[in-house]
């Protein structure tokens, strides 16, 4: 761990090893946030983010930033444990399950029936009520970027599943709301706040009503993961035959939580990380090329009782996608009027459809099934992507104890 020293004298307690420049310069940003209590901290998978690194952890007293925890309210992961072999899937059958949930976790949202929902009132989750067709038609699906489900084995040849997914579109549309409330709010209030990071005073009805849906969020999000879990377990079921499942645990990484800290209510908020309280479960997925990690955590206070949400990204997205810039007869890059390179779309199409077949192999060659609508729509997901798995679990040794290593052997995404 590295102490971090910012510019208006807040301690940022660092997990990660190779925390890229950025990251540094965004959680300066936030530091300067009114009513932060005690230190930020940047765990061991932390890298820059939309505004907020990945990573970030710190409380507030009184108020709450809704941009910091962003749209993705409630993502997270579900690991279920089987009494199945992982030598009894092979590619052939792995290819099978994963279709189904494929078929079941990845459809548009036209294809999809209304689910039931949590329980809520209009009265305390108006957001809510307001996208309830919609949010209702999405439960039980995965979302693209990193969300996944995977097949995975241990060490002693156990058969698990991982699912990652989150409140999908129906955070973005709670974030969203509150965000632009708690701009109208510091604006009228005449508050003073870092940009891009409004907040909301809790005592406010903007901030009970941005509590009550966020907390909405979790549950839908809880009980989406578990719609996907469910699938995954009937997809087996149909495939191999009866099993039992014998283990399941579930944790978010993008949420807010009141906890008593030195007998102060203190609003913690978590964006890419994981509650790690003494003896708690939590899960920490690598990559779809790389290990992840079922491990308890020691409830450390240097990092809020909180561990890392992943392995972070090494690289950007767009990093990771081929891109074919028009050249001239000289080979000069050419480029449009704002200065930017210009783009071949169709050799760019090729380079992705060549790099998709060249991923695939190479999955296939480590083992590992994957199941998608589109593989060049997931190059971006790629294990070189992302930081050392292994690596960014030994830096927070403080912080959590290894419980199980798991192993990917299928794999569903939906394309980005």
């Amino acid at each position: 761990m590295k102490l971090h020293t910012t510019p208006n004298g807040k301690t940022v307690r660092i997990f990660a090893n190779d925390l890229d420049a950025k990251a540094l310069e965004q959680i300066e940003r936030i530091a300067e946030l009114p009513s932060i209590v005690g230190d930020l901290a940047l765990m061991a998978d932390a890298h820059a983010g939309s505004g907020v690194p990945i990573g970030t952890v710190f409380g507030t007293e009184g108020l709450v930033v809704p941009d910091v925890i962003s749209g993705d309210i409630g993502c997270g992961m579900i690991l279920m444990k089987t009494s199945l072999r992982a030598s009894e899937i092979t590619p052939a059958i792995a290819s099978k399950i994963l279709a189904r949930v494929n078929d079941t976790a990845c459809k548009l949202l036209h294809d999809r029936e209304s689910t039931a929902m949590p329980a809520f009132t209009d009265a305390s989750e108006p957001v809510v009520a307001l996208n309830a067709a919609r949010a209702s038609r999405q439960l039980g699906t995965l979302g693209g970027g990193n969300h996944f489900c995977e097949l995975q084995k241990d060490s002693e040849g156990n058969l698990w599943v991982m699912v990652h997914s989150g409140s999908r579109g129906l955070g973005q549309a709670v974030n969203g709301h509150y965000r632009a409330k708690a701009e109208e709010l510091c604006a009228r209030l005449g508050a003073s706040y870092p940009k891009g990071f409004a907040f909301l005073p809790v005592d406010s009805d903007e901030g009970r009503g941005y509590l009550a849906e966020q907390a909405f969020c979790l549950r839908y999000a809880e009980a989406n993961r578990e719609l996907i879990r469910q699938a995954c377990e009937r997809a087996i079921g149909d495939v191999v035959g009866p099993y039992d499942v014998t283990f399941v645990v579930q944790t978010h990484h993008n949420f807010l939580s009141m906890e008593c800290w030195d007998g102060r209510d203190v609003y913690v908020h978590r964006k890419g990380a994981v509650a790690a309280p003494k003896g708690a479960y939590v899960t920490i997925p690598g990559s779809m090329e790389s290990k992840s990690f079922l491990c308890r955590g020691t409830g450390s206070a240097l990092s809020h009782a909180s561990v890392s949400h992943g392995a972070g990204r090494k690289k950007s997205r767009g990093a990771m996608l081929p891109k074919v810039h028009v050249k001239d007869e000289n080979g000069e890059v050419l480029r449009d009027k704002g200065g930017y390179a210009r783009v071949d779309k169709e050799a760019t199409e090729r380079a992705k459809k060549q790099a998709a077949d060249v991923m695939l192999r190479e999955m296939t060659d480590k083992g590992i099934t994957l199941v998608t609508h589109d593989p060049a729509g997931v190059l971006d997901e790629r294990g070189h992507g992302y930081k050392d798995v292994e690596a960014v679990i030994a830096a927070q040794h403080e912080l959590l104890e290894v419980v199980t290593e798991l192993v990917p052997i299928g794999v569903v995404k939906a394309p980005t």
